[in-house]
This record gives C-alpha cells, sequence and structure tokens, in this order.
C-alpha cells in the first residue's frame, strides 16, 4: 500500500472539513479555520456520511452567496443609476418647463432610492432577507409614482418597475439564503473572514471560536452602517446643494413673483415700488412718462385698482393685461439672464384735448402770453414776434378746430380763422403731456 492509502480519516472539530492523516495517536492544525484535526474511529460509512452532508452545505453556501453576490452587483449598478438620475433631475430643474415641486419631488425620490441602494449592497450580507424587502416595496412605490405622472412609459417607470420585479423575485431565494446562514453560521461567517480573523482562531475552544467569529461578524457590520451612513449623508448634501444652485443661480425666476410685486405696489399706490421694477437703463424714462400719464388722468396719491384680465408669455417676454379703472394698462415684462425685469407700462395715449382747450381759452382771450408759455423758451420770442407782425388786436375769432390724426407722438392742430389758417404742431413730451412745438400761419 501506498502512504495515502495506509492515512486513516480524520476531521475537523469545528468546521468540521474532512482530512486524512498519518496517526491516530496525534492532532493536526486545520487549514481552513486553525481548529484541531482529529482521527476518526467512527464509521467509516458514517463518516462519508457526515462529510458528503457537509461538501452539500458548503455548496449550498456558495451557491447562495453568488446569489447574493448578484443582487448585491444590483444595488451596486442601481446606486449608480439612481445617481445619475438624481443629477438629471436637478439638472431639469432648469427648466421653467418643468413644476418646482414636482422637481424637488422626483428628486427627494431618485435621492433616497441612490441611498437606499447603496446601503442594501452593503447590508445585505448581514441582513439580506430585510433589505431585500425594503428595496422591492420602495421601487414598487416609486413605479406607482412614475405610473400616475406625466409619462407613465417613460424609461423612470420602465427602470423602478425592472428593479421592483428582480427585487420581489429575490424574496425566497434571499429567504432560504438567511434561514440556511441561521442554520451554519460560523461555517458562512469564516468563508467571509479575513485572513487576520481565521489565525486569531488557532488554538482556541470551539466556543471561543465562535464567539471570535460573531464579534468579527459585528465589526463588519458596524463597519458597513459606518461606510453607509457617510455615503448617504454625502449623497443627501449633494443633491440638496445641487437642487438649491440650480433653482437660485440657473433656473429663469418665475414671471408670478415679478407680478406679485408690481401688483402689490400698484395696490398700495406706491409709485415708487412700481418704479424700482424697472431695468436701470431705461428706470429714470419710463418713471418720467408713466408718472406723467397717471398725472394727466387725474390719479395722484391713489391710484385706480387693477383688474388683470390676460397674460402673454414667451421664453423672453411677457405681456399682462389689466383694466385700470376706466382705461387698459399693459405691464411688458422681459427676461434678463434668469430675471424678470419690468420694461414698461403701457397707458393709452395721453389725451389732446384738454391741453388744446387750454390754447383755445388763451386765444379767445388774446391771451398772447399764455399762448407764447406753451412753447420752450428757446423758441417764444420767435413766436411772440410772429404774432406781433400780424397785428392781431385782438386775435381773430375762430371758425372750426380741426385736430389731425395722432401720428406716434405728433399731431396737429388746425385753426380755421376768416384770415385763413393757423396750423400748430403738437409733441408729446417724455413726461406724457402735450406741448406745442410750431406753429405756421397761412394768413397774410
Amino acid at each position: 500500500m501506498t502512504d495515502r492509502e495506509n492515512r486513516v480519516p480524520a476531521q475537523c472539530d469545528d468546521c468540521h472539513r474532512p482530512y486524512r492523516v498519518a496517526s491516530t495517536e496525534r492532532t493536526y492544525e486545520c487549514r481552513e479555520c486553525g481548529g484541531t484535526v482529529r482521527a476518526l474511529v467512527h464509521d467509516l460509512e458514517e463518516l462519508e456520511r457526515a462529510a458528503e452532508e457537509r461538501r452539500e452545505v458548503a455548496r449550498s453556501l456558495k451557491d447562495a452567496h453568488r446569489w447574493i453576490d448578484a443582487v448585491a452587483w444590483i444595488y451596486r449598478l442601481g446606486a449608480f443609476a439612481y445617481a445619475g438620475a438624481t443629477l438629471a433631475a436637478i439638472l431639469a430643474l432648469k427648466s421653467r418647463e418643468v413644476p418646482v415641486q414636482a422637481g424637488i419631488l422626483v428628486v427627494g425620490l431618485t435621492t433616497t432610492l441612490c441611498v437606499l441602494m447603496l446601503m442594501g449592497a452593503l447590508h445585505i450580507l448581514f441582513r439580506p432577507f430585510v433589505w431585500t424587502v425594503v428595496i422591492a416595496s420602495l421601487a414598487t412605490g416609486v413605479s406607482a409614482v412614475h405610473w400616475f405622472g406625466p409619462n407613465p412609459f417613460g424609461v423612470a417607470f420602465a427602470a423602478s418597475a425592472a428593479l421592483a420585479v428582480v427585487a420581489w423575485a429575490a424574496i425566497y431565494p434571499t429567504l432560504r439564503f438567511q434561514r440556511l446562514v441561521a442554520d451554519h453560521k460560523d461555517l458562512y461567517i469564516l468563508h467571509h473572514s479575513s485572513a487576520r480573523t481565521r489565525r486569531s482562531l488557532r488554538g482556541r475552544t470551539p466556543e471561543q471560536r465562535h464567539e471570535r467569529l460573531l464579534r468579527a461578524m459585528r465589526r463588519a457590520s458596524r463597519r458597513a452602517w459606518k461606510l453607509s451612513t457617510v455615503g448617504a449623508v454625502v449623497a443627501v448634501l449633494v443633491s440638496t446643494g445641487g437642487t438649491w444652485g440650480v433653482l437660485n443661480t440657473l433656473r429663469p425666476q418665475e414671471l408670478s413673483a415679478g407680478i406679485e410685486r408690481f401688483e402689490s405696489a400698484w395696490g398700495n399706490s406706491d409709485l415708487l415700488g412700481v418704479y424700482e421694477l424697472f431695468d436701470d437703463g431705461v428706470r429714470d424714462q419710463r418713471s418720467t412718462w408713466l408718472r406723467g400719464a397717471l398725472s394727466g388722468r387725474g390719479f395722484g396719491r391713489e391710484l385706480p385698482p387693477l383688474v388683470q384680465e390676460s397674460t402673454t408669455q414667451t421664453e423672453y417676454q411677457a405681456r399682462v393685461d389689466y383694466s385700470a379703472g376706466a382705461f387698459p394698462l399693459t405691464a411688458v415684462w422681459s427676461r434678463s439672464g434668469r430675471s424678470w425685469i419690468l420694461e414698461d407700462v403701457e397707458l393709452p395715449r395721453p389725451e389732446i384735448e384738454p391741453h388744446v382747450e387750454r390754447f383755445l381759452s388763451a386765444w379767445r382771450m388774446s391771451d398772447v402770453e399764455s399762448i407764447v408759455a406753451g412753447f420752450s423758451e428757446e423758441k417764444r420770442n420767435v413766436i411772440r414776434e410772429a404774432f406781433e407782425r400780424r397785428g392781431w388786436k385782438p386775435l381773430p375769432k375762430i371758425d372750426e378746430v380741426e385736430i389731425g390724426e395722432r401720428d406716434e407722438r405728433q399731431t396737429l392742430v388746425t385753426l380755421h380763422i376768416e384770415e385763413g389758417d393757423v396750423t400748430t404742431h403738437w409733441h408729446i413730451e417724455p413726461d406724457a403731456s402735450w406741448s406745442m412745438h410750431g406753429v405756421h400761419f397761412s394768413a397774410p
């Protein structure tokens, strides 16, 4: 017989790994766990049956671990996928087409899934059944949210639904694995333990080795909790910071906020508050015009109430139509960067009739100085001399007054008198008031 054939069956007291040894008088050290290997003097058939059971358990643990490892990889890939989905959801908030509340909800869901997938990948070796149920339930809930959303057959729904199917399908195998681990905990821990842990088992009693293996597993579980907690905090901070940054630096401001400020200032008769909404480059000009237009309509400190009629909005401009008492008013907004700026407040063109009536009243009273005062200072002497050359004392009777078509911001007012026609040129000033800029005498 060979030396191999002369050896007798033996077995490790701790992990039950079978060996064949040269002597029944001494013990040996197990190469697997460092336990004590003793020669067996039992019936060979019983020994072989025990060895076969151990090999079957080892195969079952190995197969189950492959399954759990595959699920862990799915969770890892899911964590990366949902991290990408979170980034995409955050960047989508740049567009004003995406509602803020709905967008933040999606960011929150994808961040939660990313965190839980990361935690599941780290903790599935310790509590496989619990984490599989958690992931399956959450993926189902997210699928339902997408199903009732605006795009039920989109990529987000398909990905969440696929994850839910995989997670629910993994429930039964995971439960079997957990039961197998519970029945052979030391062997399972030993399979995943480090070389340092294996060395620490040498020369220990079975009870000591069991306790050391449990401590090793608890240490590994604590490390997983620390790592997953740090990862979760980082993910939440990045998600929250990114969302805040996009909403406050990249997303165009809502037009409604500017409209609310405008209507509030107008409702409080706070014209200064309205002026502040104009762009710096046109504020003085627009403010002067608006003040004069309102004053010309008889509004001083009290402004007429606004009733919003309609809103027309494009990407870079908006018009909000109101009725302001008896006249229409339009607030014109333009987008500058991410802000909406009040570009103009359009009112009906100022009425020229009150200004013309004052001119006619002075004519009828032959008050040339009042007529001349209606012109700019540099033109007054020229106009005064023109009246003096005609020697009208008093001024001729007016037979008819004709107000011409208003062209943009100017028009002609013609007085038909017995001696001919007197045509006056009227312009709208920056303060929305009409004034005469010239006069032409057709009479000799």
